[in-house]
């Protein structure tokens, strides 16, 4: 394994081993009179809720630009959105506009309420069966209507999960039902590769089966190979002859860090991922590229790249800051990361790939003498996220935890050497 330590700014980084709204909530006093698609959004009595207000949003729903206008009306612990809505049926395809709402979320409990008319995967909240489409029209009128709106995604998503070592079918079953069931996971984030052929059938299968989304991933690697190329038109073919793949699959990343690894220069990684969105149009992928802020800085920003994606993928690890002291302590670092990325992301959605501390550094060390590698720093950091859930919710940024287990990356592991959690942690999924 390779490491890296350099300095951005204020921000340190590192070698990580180890999505389309971002912030663009423009409240205004009128609401466009011809939105073509509403949805509902959650709320609590936090201090930052907006109510009784119409926010108009740019969204990448399945990878159709649109632009949506909210009207939110309160009413204690409910938001309730009731016009303006486009339905698409999925058996035919057909539209049906100015329909009543498609979703009213409930959340009069405090429990975190449920959809009621508009169901959706991966929705926490629900139990989904895979439809089998009988061509590929017809998959494309099911994905219509399949997926979340991404611009009610928010705060925990998931967790990374690292493939190198090719675990079995039974092993990723247990794994992504673990996530889904106990932690209330709605996607696994896929990290590095297994070359096994078609090891993606097996990824989609055992998602699937647990009910739980995909963040695929095209991994490069760190010797400069070109294998990658197999690895994408696999991934490719995967979804394009895997009946369940396109239900399954949400997004595919174009590399993790490959700009801080100068595989491909940006206008050739810009390029991939035109390419990967073009190959599987019929099924309105999302197509993004993880990197860090300073893999951008060190290629002028890499406006091409920002361009070029459908989502902005992020990895943030404010361990290595250059002031970095407890996780409890680490917002200002994983705030100047965000806000790096809304001055430049064009108003799409933003998802923190990779996000955690470490409980020790066996792997590698910080950058300075001051940070402290716990297993109480640890789960201070996932409080402070869950904390912020109010944050993550007006923007609309969803975060992966890196990593799964310890057994992927030492220290960095939510679940330990003996697969148990390290601390107790009831991940905040929604607020």
């Amino acid at each position: 394994m390779k490491i890296f330590t350099l300095l951005a700014f204020s921000t340190c980084v590192a070698r990580s081993h180890a999505g389309r709204l971002q912030a663009v909530f423009a409240v205004t006093g009128n609401a466009s009179a011809s939105a073509p698609e509403v949805h509902a959004v959650t709320s609590t009595a936090s201090t930052d809720v907006i109510s009784n207000v119409t926010r108009t949003v740019t969204d990448v729903q399945n990878g159709v630009n649109t632009t949506s206008v909210i009207t939110s009306t309160t009413s204690s612990n409910n938001i309730t959105t009731v016009h303006n809505v486009t339905t698409i049926t999925p058996e035919t395809g057909s539209t049906v506009s100015n329909a009543t709402s498609p979703g009213v979320f409930n959340n009069s409990t405090g429990s975190g309420g449920k959809w009621i008319g508009h169901k959706c995967f991966p929705h926490r909240l629900q139990s989904h069966t895979l439809p089998v489409p009988k061509n590929a029209t017809a998959t494309a009128s099911y994905l219509s209507a399949w997926w979340c709106p991404q611009v009610s995604e928010h705060a925990f998503m998931g967790f990374s999960y690292d493939i190198t070592a090719c675990p079995s079918q039974s092993q990723l079953l247990a794994d992504f039902t673990r996530m889904r069931n106990s932690f209330g996971s709605r996607y696994v984030r896929i990290y590095s590769t297994c070359d096994t052929t078609r090891y993606y059938d097996k990824i989609v299968d055992a998602a699937a089966t647990a009910g739980i989304g995909v963040y695929a991933l095209v991994w490069f690697g760190f010797d400069g190979g070109d294998q990658w190329k197999a690895r994408m038109a696999e991934l490719i073919d995967v979804v394009k002859t895997n009946p369940r793949a396109p239900f399954v699959i949400r997004s595919i990343a174009v590399g993790s860090e490959p700009l801080f690894d100068w595989v491909l220069t940006p206008d050739q990684l810009a390029a991939q991922i035109v390419h990967v969105r073009n190959s599987l149009k019929r099924y309105k992928m999302q197509v993004t590229l993880s990197d860090m802020a300073y893999g951008y800085q060190i290629h002028d920003n890499a406006p091409q790249v920002f361009a070029a994606m459908d989502t902005i993928s992020v990895n943030a690890l404010p361990f290595f800051d250059a002031t970095a002291t407890t996780g409890g302590q680490a917002w200002p670092s994983l705030s100047w990361t965000i806000s790096y990325f809304q001055q430049r992301g064009l108003g799409k959605i933003i998802r923190l790939t990779q996000t955690g501390w470490p409980s020790d550094t066996s792997i590698w060390k910080a950058n300075n003498d001051y940070a402290e590698a716990s297993v109480s720093s640890e789960a201070a950091y996932a409080a402070l996220l869950d904390s912020k859930c109010a944050f993550f919710r007006a923007n609309s940024i969803g975060y992966f935890w890196q990593i799964w287990s310890d057994a992927d990356l030492s220290g960095w592991g939510f679940i330990g050497y003996d697969n148990e959690p390290k601390w107790t942690w009831k991940p905040v999924t929604a607020c």
